[in-house]
């Protein structure tokens, strides 16, 4: 099996090819969407909400939460540079934030 990596994502020298032969313009110098739709990497992340309610008096209470974005810390790597003719095609140049931990308070009244 073929292994991608983000610095040559997918094969750019069979698109750079095709885009030389005089068959069919191609749209403003990047691919067409059919063939730019998934050609990304594949997209995983776990979110968690956990939150407890206390009620203090008749009509107070305080709300504790923690969020958890990207709970298990995936890796989730951006698309690949469509533009064919650039130093970027077909690389991966950008990724997505890691975990993200919040904690909150609320007091209602």
């Amino acid at each position: 099996m073929k292994t991608l990596i983000a610095a040559a994502f997918f094969a750019t020298l069979g698109l750079a090819a095709a885009q030389a032969m005089p068959v069919a313009p191609a749209p403003a110098g990047g691919l067409t969407t059919q063939v730019a739709q998934g050609c990304g990497p594949g997209f995983a992340r776990t979110d968690l909400s956990l939150f407890k309610n206390i009620d203090i008096h008749s009509s107070h209470r305080i709300q504790f939460r923690i969020e958890a974005f990207n709970l298990f810390n995936q890796t989730r790597f951006g698309q690949p540079g469509i533009q064919i003719g650039t130093a970027n095609f077909g690389r991966i140049t950008s990724a997505d934030d890691g975990r993200i931990i919040q904690l909150a308070a609320k007091y209602s009244f």
